[in-house]
């Protein structure tokens, strides 16, 4: 198996939260907890260009005590922090408001398809399209050996 290393994270300007709050934690609990967080981020993500933050989202096997918060940043060259250090300072700053767990992640450059689906995965990049098609032949006949 490849190390989760071999695939970098590129910066697509998102970054999601997840908090789960102690078992037995009210929706009110939660939709408070939800609303500081809301107003974490906007106080500390100024390279926000919006955010959705859901009390109990009911996504998979979410309950009564989880939340989520999805944050769209502007572009990179429009901000001098990085995803991954907004990434950094918000799973820190989360510590502080959260009496259960939280993480913060990114969106992978290369997703993996959790229901099966092709184990390896390429990205190429090229100045432009022409370049691209010039140098795909070549990389196609070099993945077939």
């Amino acid at each position: 198996l490849l190390q989760k290393e071999t695939a970098p994270y590129d910066d697509r300007s998102y970054v999601r939260l997840v908090v789960n709050a102690p078992e037995g934690s009210s929706y009110e609990y939660m939709d408070r907890l939800m609303t500081d967080i809301t107003e974490l981020i906007n106080d500390s993500v100024p390279e926000k260009k919006v955010s959705l933050v859901l009390t109990s989202p009911g996504f998979g096997s979410s309950s009564v005590n989880s939340g989520r918060a999805n944050i769209a940043l502007v572009d990179p060259s429009e901000r001098d922090r990085s995803q991954r250090e907004i990434a950094n300072d918000l799973g820190e700053w989360a510590k502080a408001y959260v009496g259960g767990k939280s993480n913060v992640s990114e969106r992978p450059t290369i997703s993996v398809n959790r229901r099966g689906g092709p184990p390896i995965q390429y990205i190429i990049q090229a100045q432009n399209f022409d370049k691209l098609k010039e140098y795909i032949p070549e990389f196609m006949a070099e993945a077939e050996n």
